[in-house]
Protein backbone atom coordinates (compact mmCIF):
# COMPACT_ATOMS: atom_id res chain seq x y z
CA UNK A 1 0.00 0.00 0.00
CA UNK A 2 1.57 3.26 -1.15
CA UNK A 3 0.90 6.87 -0.33
CA UNK A 4 -1.25 8.78 -2.80
CA UNK A 5 0.70 12.06 -2.83
CA UNK A 6 -2.07 14.02 -4.55
CA UNK A 7 -4.59 12.95 -1.92
CA UNK A 8 -2.10 13.88 0.78
CA UNK A 9 -1.45 17.34 -0.71
CA UNK A 10 -5.16 18.04 -1.17
CA UNK A 11 -5.77 17.32 2.53
CA UNK A 12 -2.99 19.49 3.94
CA UNK A 13 -4.13 22.41 6.06
CA UNK A 14 -2.07 25.60 6.04
CA UNK A 15 -1.40 27.72 9.09
CA UNK A 16 0.49 31.01 9.08
CA UNK A 17 2.56 32.04 12.07
CA UNK A 18 3.60 35.59 12.94
CA UNK A 19 7.25 36.53 13.40
CA UNK A 20 8.34 35.43 16.87
CA UNK A 21 5.30 33.19 17.41
CA UNK A 22 5.99 29.72 18.84
CA UNK A 23 4.95 26.77 16.69
CA UNK A 24 5.58 24.43 19.61
CA UNK A 25 7.84 24.34 22.64
CA UNK A 26 10.31 21.78 23.87
CA UNK A 27 8.61 19.03 25.89
CA UNK A 28 5.15 19.81 24.45
CA UNK A 29 3.33 16.52 23.87
CA UNK A 30 3.23 15.47 20.23
CA UNK A 31 0.17 16.54 18.30
CA UNK A 32 0.99 14.19 15.43
CA UNK A 33 1.44 17.10 13.03
CA UNK A 34 4.14 17.50 10.40
CA UNK A 35 5.38 21.02 9.67
CA UNK A 36 6.78 22.49 6.44
CA UNK A 37 8.21 25.98 5.96
CA UNK A 38 7.21 27.32 2.55
CA UNK A 39 8.36 30.92 2.99
CA UNK A 40 10.34 32.74 5.63
CA UNK A 41 12.59 31.08 8.16
CA UNK A 42 12.39 29.08 11.33
CA UNK A 43 14.61 29.13 14.40
CA UNK A 44 14.96 26.01 16.50
CA UNK A 45 16.31 26.33 20.03
CA UNK A 46 17.35 23.73 22.57
CA UNK A 47 17.19 24.65 26.24
CA UNK A 48 19.73 23.41 28.74
CA UNK A 49 18.93 23.31 32.47
CA UNK A 50 15.69 25.24 31.98
CA UNK A 51 17.31 28.19 30.19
Amino acid sequence: MGINILEFINNVSVKTYLAGEDVFKEKDPSNGMMYFVFTGSLEIRKSYDGE
